[in-house]
């Protein structure tokens, strides 16, 4: 199980796809306990402790959970002990937590764009900006959620700095993706 699981990773690792931000990288391993210390395998597979491993003991269990907490707490991950089947999806939303802290601890606000994309709704040509939202309460380090809107290419390009660029200058923009989001020369394809 776990050996297929690194291997994923390094399968998507070489594949060289655009997808992913690969930036954090978790298995989540679901079992009733009894796994014992896989220690081969993370020497083999997550020497470097990049992959975070998060643990759930679902049920009562049958056997010992120290394993699964001692994986969790040698891979950067967390443990969780799930007493009953209807309380996985309320008890697996604890990574987020875990994966935000050093986010939130920091303060950093970093904006998000997504890359462009045609509105469903015949808007045009649009982006979304997202922005993380933290609980900054005494003590608190979790993120409470992410807020974001939309913005329409011909709300950008009403901002267009033309006037500033000279007779035979134009503006342009692209993405951190190297995407262009608008150009004089590019037009949309309807």
């Amino acid at each position: 199980g776990l050996e297929f699981a690194f291997r994923a990773f390094d399968d998507f690792n070489a594949s060289h796809t655009s997808q992913g931000a690969r930036c954090n990288k978790i298995i989540m391993l679901f079992t009733d306990g009894g796994t014992e210390r896989p220690v081969e395998v993370f020497e083999k597979y997550n020497k470097d402790r990049d992959i975070r491993i998060f643990t759930y003991a679902v049920g009562p269990p049958a056997y010992s959970t120290s394993a699964l907490k001692w994986m969790a707490c040698e891979n950067k991950g967390y443990y969780v002990d799930i007493p009953a089947v209807g309380a996985i999806r309320q008890k697996t939303q604890d990574y987020v937590a875990v994966l935000s802290r050093p986010m939130v601890l920091s303060g950093e606000k970093q904006f998000m764009w997504t890359n462009i994309y045609l509105d469903a709704m015949g808007m045009g040509m649009m982006t979304t900006i997202t922005l993380p939202v933290y609980n900054k309460s005494e003590g608190s380090q979790e993120i409470l959620g992410v807020m974001g809107t939309d913005i329409t290419l011909a709300q950008i390009t009403k901002f267009n700095p033309n006037r500033e660029v000279g007779p035979t200058g134009y503006t342009f923009a692209i993405n951190p993706n190297g995407y262009i989001l608008f150009h004089p020369s590019l037009k949309s394809q309807r």
